[in-house]
């Protein structure tokens, strides 16, 4: 069920994506690697944390401090949809061939 509006939306998305001119198409991809980026500036700020303690190799939020774990999160998020655009728009370019 939840399904459905996510592969609507990766559609939509690819159609919008391989119909880019050249330009915007390299516009979207230093916005997309931009969003990515900042999402792993928040990871590492919500980890600094555990960093601090020697603790390097944890996995989740609830390893994170409570006051950072909105950081983390916001990391995850921004980090997966800069990866998800990336990958559409090196699909697209694959395709598009």
């Amino acid at each position: 069920m939840l399904l459905a509006p996510l592969w609507c939306a990766a559609a939509f998305l690819f159609n919008l994506i391989s119909s880019l001119p050249g330009p915007a198409w390299a516009w979207s991809a230093i916005v997309s690697m931009l969003i990515a980026l900042l999402g792993a500036a928040l990871l590492f700020a919500a980890k600094l944390p555990l960093y601090r303690q020697r603790r390097f190799f944890t996995l989740g939020g609830r390893s994170v401090p409570e006051s950072h774990r909105h950081l983390y999160y916001w990391g995850c998020r921004l980090s997966f949809t800069g990866g998800i655009v990336m990958f559409l728009l090196w699909l697209a370019s694959i395709l598009w061939k």
